[in-house]
């Protein structure tokens, strides 16, 4: 089973320090009684994200789920995003 992780990853410019966010497509692994994340594919940045999710071989089931879960990220980012401006 898998689920969308979101990299925050810092650089800078002339203008100051910003933010850049990835998703990433994730699955959780046991091995020696440990869980480890392991990326199963990289989806970009929010406007990319969907149409290469869109290229994931993945059941329609777990494939709703995953773009709903995108989708809230994406929301809940751009949120963030007007509230600092």
């Amino acid at each position: 089973m898998s689920y969308i992780r979101r990299k925050r990853v810092p650089y800078k410019t002339k203008a100051g320090k910003r933010d850049a966010i990835y998703y990433y497509r994730v699955e959780g692994i046991r091995t020696d009684g440990k869980v480890k994340q392991v990326v199963r594919d990289y989806l970009g940045t929010a406007t990319e994200a969907m149409s290469r999710l869109d290229q994931v071989n993945v059941d329609e089931q777990e494939m709703d789920k995953l773009k709903s879960k995108l989708n809230d990220l994406i929301q809940q980012e751009q949120r963030q995003a007007k509230s600092a401006a």
